[in-house]
């Protein structure tokens, strides 16, 4: 149902004259703060109980969808692929701000000890999307309770976006579901809740944000014998020792040192026996980078590392390499409207500078297509225990931080539909 409590000097008159920018008031009484904190809280706690993994996240979307339905908005769903999306606002169509949250958990067992853990064994929200999804509805819920829906000039495109973690959800939803279509997107935001920043604080990437996020498979054929006669085979555990030093050196040798480049390999199996060479060996590995230069360099040194090892040691090799992520990267005008907002926010105790990650996030695919922002919102409270960082089974975050989330998208989309207005 609807909230109904009472506001004071909670909107004014959007239109003050004819054509003249809509003024919106973001500030709210301490009643409705608190009460909107709770929903945050509680619709956060439901979500946690229920996590789960890319694409399957079914009870989650039909949660999200009911939720909107409770405000009066009719949310749109994509058939069989997970997720959701709402338009709010566009009475005059000046302009459209897609908000996006992940909605998608992780393969982890949960190890924490609040009473509200997960219900489903070996998926757990262990990054925050469940904050997320928290985030977006109490913006929606905001809109609504505020009246401030009903007097947008402009749109306000509400996407929870599936499998974020490996899933290339955003990819999907732009191919398949033509997101940032219909009406089209202008500029679009995201965030991410982070217990590397304290609470109440705002991490400005000021431009790149996450690289480059690839991963690969090598799986060497080789020619099985005894141990105590090598000569007699084609050792493919060799081979892979070379392999992994020749692709190291790419990134000691290949990229500048200013440039940041990463090649790890997380997984080798082959072999059974101390005294027996297998005939196959595979491992896999990723690759991160931070621009298309830096990504293609490790990209052709990886292949180049391949021939040799075939060259040297007789096998042969087959190369599977997904590119994954491209790069995330700020659009410059849309990231100083969000630092603007989030100085001028009373809620806001510092604006943090943040370094570029090597982390991927699949934000990246909105980012490449429309000016973008993406930001961070602090949640880490060391005195109440609030440390562990995403995608450990320890990972959990001080709600309170929720609510700041809430205030910077209200606080972007006045600022956005003052910009777009006609």
């Amino acid at each position: 149902m609807k909230c109904h409590v009472p506001f004071v000097a909670f909107h004014v008159p959007v239109i003050l004259k004819e054509r003249e920018p809509p003024r919106f008031l973001i500030s709210m009484d301490n009643t409705y703060r608190n009460h909107l904190a709770s929903f945050l809280k509680e619709t956060r706690r439901a979500f946690h109980r229920h996590p789960e993994l890319a694409y399957e996240e079914r009870w989650t979307t039909n949660r999200i969808v009911e939720i909107l339905a409770s405000l009066g908005i009719q949310a749109r769903t994509f058939g069989t692929l997970t997720g959701a999306t709402a338009l709010v606002g566009g009475k005059a169509q000046d302009g459209c701000l897609a908000l996006r949250a992940d909605i998608d958990a992780l393969p982890i067992q949960e190890e924490t000890k609040h009473s509200f853990v997960s219900l489903n064994p070996g998926q757990m929200h262990a990054c925050g999307h469940d904050g997320h999804i928290a985030i977006l509805l109490g913006t929606a819920k905001y809109l609504v309770d505020s009246g401030m829906a009903e007097q947008l000039p402009g749109h306000v495109k509400l996407i929870f976006q599936p499998a974020e973690e490996g899933g290339a959800g955003a990819k999907r939803l732009i191919e398949e579901v033509r997101i940032l279509e219909d009406p089209p997107v202008d500029w679009i935001l995201g965030c991410h809740v982070s217990n590397y920043q304290d609470i109440n604080t705002i991490g400005i990437y000021r431009k790149q944000c996450h690289a480059a996020a690839e991963s690969f498979t090598l799986r060497i054929h080789g020619t099985s014998c005894h141990a105590a006669r090598p000569q007699m085979g084609c050792d493919p555990i060799a081979a892979a020792g070379h392999f992994i030093t020749l692709i190291q050196s790419g990134v000691a040798r290949r990229i500048s040192p200013k440039s940041a480049g990463v090649v790890t390999i997380g997984a080798i199996h082959g072999g059974i026996q101390a005294n027996i060479i297998p005939d196959l060996l595979e491992m896999k590995g990723t690759v991160r980078s931070e621009d298309k230069e830096v990504r293609q360099a490790l990209h052709d040194h990886i292949l180049a590392a391949k021939t040799a090892i075939e060259g040297l040691f007789g096998v042969t090799c087959q190369l599977t390499y997904d590119m994954g992520y491209p790069p995330n990267i700020n659009d410059p005008t849309v990231i100083g409207m969000v630092e603007e907002q989030a100085r001028a926010l009373p809620s806001v105790v510092d604006v943090i500078e943040l370094r570029p990650e090597t982390g991927g996030e699949d934000f990246a695919f909105y980012s490449q297509l429309k000016p973008s922002g993406y930001f961070k919102v602090g949640t880490r409270n060391e005195e109440r225990g609030y440390i562990h960082p995403g995608h450990s089974s320890k990972f959990d975050f001080d709600e309170d931080g929720l609510i700041v989330g809430v205030e910077m998208f209200i606080s972007c989309i006045r600022e956005f539909m003052k910009r777009h207005a006609s």
